[in-house]
C-alpha cells in the first residue's frame, strides 16, 4: 500500500493535505491545528469521522473557546485538555486555553517516507509535538506521536487525541 499526499483547496480558502492509498484517504488541515477532517474508506465509501454540517471550518486564536468552533473530526489536545493554570515552577501561573494550545494554531506539514508529518512548537511552553500519519495497507491507519521538551525541567502535561467518530448502533472498537 504505497501512499501519496496531495493538497486540496477547501471552501473558505483553507488547504487540506490528503494522504491516501488504494483503501484509505485521510484529510488534514494544517492551518486548523492539523485537524483531521476525514478518514474515508475508499472502497466502501464510509466516512469514519463525524462531520458537522452546521458549522464552517475556520481558524481559531490561541485561548479560543473550543465550543465556538467546529467540534467534528479529530483534534489534538496538548498540553492540557481543559483550561489549566500551571502550578509547577518555572511555569507557575501560565495557563492553557480550552483543549490546550495546539488545536487552535497552525502546524507545519511535510511529506516524509510516504507519511504526512505535522509539527508544532509550544506557544507558552518549551516543547515540540510531532504527529506522523501513515497508511500501512488498505485497512490500516497508523498515527505516531513524538514530544520533545527543551531544557532540563520536566513539563507535566496532558495529551488527548480528540476524535469524534461517526458511530452507528452495533459498532464496536477493538484494541489489541
Amino acid at each position: 500500500g504505497h501512499a501519496t499526499v496531495h493538497a486540496e483547496l477547501m471552501p473558505g480558502g483553507l488547504q487540506a493535505l490528503v494522504i491516501r492509498n488504494e483503501g484509505l484517504s485521510v484529510a488534514v488541515v494544517p492551518d486548523l491545528g492539523a485537524k483531521i477532517i476525514s478518514i474515508r474508506d475508499r472502497r466502501g465509501g464510509r466516512e469514519w469521522l463525524w462531520q458537522n454540517p452546521y458549522v464552517d471550518l475556520r481558524a481559531a486564536e490561541l485561548d479560543a473557546d473550543y465550543v465556538g468552533y467546529d467540534l467534528s473530526g479529530w483534534d489534538e489536545c496538548f498540553p492540557s485538555v481543559g483550561r489549566v493554570v500551571f502550578a509547577d515552577e518555572p511555569w507557575e501561573g501560565k495557563s492553557t486555553g480550552d483543549h490546550g494550545e495546539v488545536w487552535c494554531r497552525p502546524w507545519d506539514a511535510d511529506m516524509a517516507q510516504s507519511a504526512l508529518v505535522t509539527t508544532i512548537a509550544g506557544a507558552r511552553f518549551p516543547y515540540t509535538l510531532t504527529r506522523r500519519i501513515s497508511l500501512r495497507d488498505p485497512r490500516t491507519l497508523r498515527v505516531d506521536y513524538a514530544l520533545e521538551v527543551d531544557g532540563d525541567v520536566p513539563l507535566r502535561a496532558l495529551w488527548a487525541a480528540h476524535a469524534l467518530f461517526a458511530v452507528e448502533p452495533g459498532m464496536r472498537i477493538e484494541f489489541p
